[in-house]
């Protein structure tokens, strides 16, 4: 199968639509910004009645996210899809300017069980607030001060009550 060319604005239009599973419109309702291009390989199968299963990849060149205050240009790299596994290594650059490198794991995302697994990397350094805000979903990309080296969050979408 060959892989399709892929518009990832008109794809965050058609997420908003619902035309994807649901689980791909909850993750896409905290996206602020999708755009650029990228090239989608998808292998989408249903038996009878059964929801449908599908896996793929997504590979990203030159993109851009924005959510909550986190902008992320010049994005490169592989997504693997499934119902129950997103999988993403990708390089980026920040609202700064420094290469940053993003691995993530959201593992059994559309339940209550699911967890995720998140590493952030960069020589140049990442602000304070724009790490806080991937791992802990608190801070502002203003707030003061560089973080420089890896930091690794793993943990459960279930929140601490």
């Amino acid at each position: 199968m060959q892989p399709a060319k892929l518009d990832l604005a008109e794809l965050r239009e058609q997420m908003k639509l619902g035309v994807f599973p649901t689980q791909v419109g909850k993750l896409s309702s905290s996206l602020g910004d999708l755009g650029g291009k990228g090239r989608m390989q998808l292998n989408l199968q249903r038996s009878g009645e059964s929801p449908p299963h599908f896996e793929g990849k997504v590979t990203l060149d030159n993109a851009r996210l924005r959510f909550n205050d986190i902008s992320l240009t010049e994005i490169k790299g592989d997504l693997a899809l499934s119902p129950a596994e997103i999988r993403a290594g990708k390089a980026a650059r920040t609202a700064v300017k420094f290469p940053v490198q993003i691995q993530l794991s959201l593992t059994n995302y559309a339940s209550d069980g699911g967890t995720f697994d998140l590493g952030v990397e960069s020589t140049g350094g990442v602000k304070a607030g724009i790490v806080s805000l991937l791992l802990l979903g608190t801070g502002s990309s203003e707030d003061p001060g560089i973080v420089r080296g890896a930091v690794r969050y793993q943990g459960s979408f279930v929140e601490q009550r």
